[in-house]
C-alpha cells in the first residue's frame, strides 16, 4: 500500500466496498492513515534488496515451515536463489540450515505469527511484508511504526502481547494490498470452502509477480511428515485441516497444478534436487 490508497475519494470509491482481508470497509481510517503515511519506502523494494544487480533470470525461494523440510538437506539449494521469502515461524538458526538455509530477502507475517525466537531473524535486513487480516491489525502496526508501541489483543478470556523484532520498522515494512489478497484469493483458490488464504499462499503469488522462477518449499500436507520442520514431532491429521479458516488441500492442489504446469517448483519430498543452472 502507499499514500495513493488513503487518497480520500480513492478510499472512498476503491478500499471501502469490501471487509479485511479483502478491503477496508467499516474500518478506522485514520488509523490505516497512521500506518501507511510512516512508510518511508512504500515500494516493495527496498534498499536493502535493490542493491542486488538484477540478473537476467530472477530466482527466487519462498519458504514454509511444513514437515517436509525435516532432514530433507535442501538449505544449500534454497540459499542459491536470488532471493528467499520465509513467513510465520520461520526458524533459520544453524541447527536448521542444512534442511532451510539461513538466506531471508522478505519475511511475511502478521501479529499472531511474528517470530522473535530467532536472533537471526531479528537482526536480518530483509523487507517486512506484513499482511493485516482484522482490526486490530491495523492498531497494531500504527503504534508500533508511530510510538513503538504494542497494543494489547482482547479476546473474551485473555490477553496476549505480541512484541515485534527491532528491524520492523517504517522503512521495512511493506503492506500487503487488499487488492492483491482478494486477487490470489478469487484467482486461485475455491472461495467458497475458506474465508481467506494463508500467508505462505499469498507469498508463493507474490513472488510469482516479482521473479522469473519461483521454487516452493516446506507447504502442502504429508500424512508421511511431522506439522513443521522445527523440533515438532507431531503429524498433520485430517482435523488440522478442518479447524481453519484456510483450506490447506486446496491450497495444496494450487500447488500441485502450478507445479506440473512448469509455473513453479514445488518440493513435495520426493523431487530431484534443483539444478540452478536450467534458469540461467
Amino acid at each position: 500500500m502507499d499514500l495513493d490508497d488513503i487518497d480520500p475519494a480513492y478510499w472512498i470509491e476503491h478500499m471501502t466496498y469490501y471487509e479485511l482481508p479483502f478491503g477496508y470497509r467499516q474500518e478506522n481510517k485514520t488509523a490505516v492513515d497512521l500506518m501507511v503515511r510512516t512508510l518511508k519506502n512504500p515500494d516493495i523494494f527496498g534498499p536493502s534488496v535493490t542493491e542486488v544487480p538484477r540478473r537476467q533470470c530472477v530466482r527466487c525461494a519462498v519458504v514454509g515451515s511444513g514437515g517436509v523440510l525435516k532432514g530433507s538437506k535442501r538449505g544449500t539449494e534454497i540459499d542459491s536463489h536470488d532471493y528467499v521469502f520465509r513467513v510465520n515461524r520461520a526458524h533459520i538458526q544453524e541447527k536448521f540450515a542444512e534442511d532451510v538455509g539461513q538466506k531471508i530477502s522478505f519475511y511475511s507475517f502478521y501479529p499472531e505469527s511474528h517470530h522473535r525466537q530467532d536472533p537471526n531473524l531479528a537482526v536480518s535486513d530483509s523487507l517486512q511484508l506484513y499482511i493485516p487480516f482484522k482490526s486490530f491489525d491495523i492498531d497494531y502496526m500504527a503504534a508500533w511504526l508511530t510510538e513503538r508501541r504494542i497494543v494489547t489483543l482482547v479476546t473474551k478470556s485473555s490477553r496476549h502481547n505480541f512484541p515485534l523484532n527491532p528491524n520492523v520498522n517504517e522503512t521495512t515494512v511493506k503492506v500487503f494490498h487488499p487488492d492483491f489478497i482478494r486477487y490470489a484469493f478469487s484467482r486461485y483458490l475455491n472461495t467458497s470452502r475458506a474465508s481467506r488464504p494463508t500467508t505462505g499462499f499469498l507469498t508463493v503469488i507474490l513472488a510469482l509477480q516479482l521473479c522469473d522462477h519461483v521454487s516452493v518449499y516446506g507447504f502442502g500436507y504429508d500424512a508421511r511428515f511431522p506439522l513443521y520442520y522445527f523440533d515438532d514431532p507431531r503429524h498433520w491429521t485430517m482435523e488440522d485441516m478442518k479447524t481453519s479458516a484456510h483450506n490447506h488441500m486446496d491450497e495444496q492442489n494450487t500447488w500441485k497444478t502450478l507445479h506440473e504446469e512448469g509455473i513453479i517448483y514445488w518440493y513435495n519430498g520426493q523431487n530431484e534436487t534443483l539444478d540452478p543452472d536450467a534458469f540461467t
